[in-house]
């Protein structure tokens, strides 16, 4: 599902300081928006080439992000005023689109370059007015799962902590932890997580589970007692980055963001229709061409069909969220 960005009922009839109220309220009581603003001002923080601040402004430009503003003219006005040094008031009785075409000018002029002009929108801003999935599907579709440098092992420690941390980044903000040391846990391999952790974490591991036990024994050894243990940093430090996608996967789906991508992260990418390879595949199944992703109706329909061993006859198969009926022949 996709989650609207925030909208005030009454905007006009209201005072800046009570729409800031408002949209801090939003950003309070949604863990997912708090995450995503913490993630942009980190990835800011960085300057990783793969986020610089010219990708950003070609992927956000003025014109989006002022627009997402819209019913901010508090905040129209103080950007307007940072970039371009037009007065206040004047920078408040403005259009949009003369906000927009000024602070274009002055960064395509050569007067602030672009991470001045990234700096001047607050990450809680764009991640309560924007759209969220939108910045993180970024993070998710840019980041060089391949390359375990230390800076994206950095990157994606603070994230996995950030994840599981009852506390926001930014000051006076609390939530409910986006995933649980279980989600965790059980997003990493258990063959991986026995052969690449260092022996003398495992070892630590099981040493504090047999005094927990000993000294708790009705208390069961949980998954955070273990990544009290195997902190984030080690996590990323010993098992390849791409084999953690699964965790920032569990993520998406706890934060209740669905944007299909390709396979190379674990995901499947739903296609918009159904491929010609298995169109009008109502009487048979149709073997998809070579070289050629098969169809999940064709992968559940061979599955389900080694479960139809006893008998004979047709049994059919309805899938209507997909539209297309397999038959199946016991």
């Amino acid at each position: 599902m996709v989650k609207k960005p925030f909208t005030h009922r009454d905007p006009q009839d209201v005072s800046d300081e009570q729409l800031a109220q408002e949209a801090r309220g939003q950003l309070a009581k949604n863990p997912h928006l708090q995450f995503v603003a913490e993630l942009v001002a980190k990835l800011r923080e960085l300057g990783l080439a793969w986020f610089s601040p010219e990708h950003a402004r070609a992927v956000w430009p003025t014109s989006a992000r002022m627009r997402w503003l819209a019913q901010r003219p508090d905040l129209r006005q103080r950007i307007t005023t940072q970039l371009t040094g037009l007065p206040p008031n004047t920078a408040r009785k403005k259009s949009l689109d003369f906000q927009v075409e000024l602070i274009d000018s002055v960064v395509e002029d050569g007067d602030i370059d672009a991470r001045e002009f990234d700096l001047a929108f607050d990450p809680c801003d764009m991640a309560v007015y924007g759209p969220a999935e939108e910045l993180w599907a970024q993070f998710r579709d840019r980041m060089p799962w391949e390359d375990d440098s230390p800076a994206h092992q950095k990157l994606a420690a603070w994230a996995i902590r950030q994840l599981l941390s009852e506390r926001s980044a930014f000051e006076g903000l609390t939530r409910k932890p986006i995933l649980t040391a279980w989600d965790v846990r059980t997003s990493i391999d258990a063959r991986l997580w026995q052969t690449k952790m260092p022996l003398e974490v495992r070892v630590a591991v099981d040493e504090a589970r047999l005094r927990h036990e000993k000294s708790r024994p009705r208390d069961p050894f949980h998954a955070r007692h273990e990544l009290a243990i195997a902190v984030p940093e080690q996590i990323v430090a010993n098992i390849p980055l791409r084999e953690l996608t699964l965790i920032f996967a569990a993520a998406e789906r706890a934060m209740g963001i669905e944007i299909a991508r390709s396979d190379v992260d674990g995901t499947y990418d739903p296609p918009a229709t159904l491929d010609e390879d298995w169109k009008g595949a109502d009487t048979a199944l149709v073997p998809a061409s070579e070289g050629r992703r098969t169809s999940p109706v064709a992968a559940l329909a061979g599955t389900l069909s080694g479960l139809v061993s006893a008998g004979s006859g047709t049994h059919r198969l309805d899938i209507p969220s997909i539209g297309v009926k397999e038959r199946l022949t016991g």
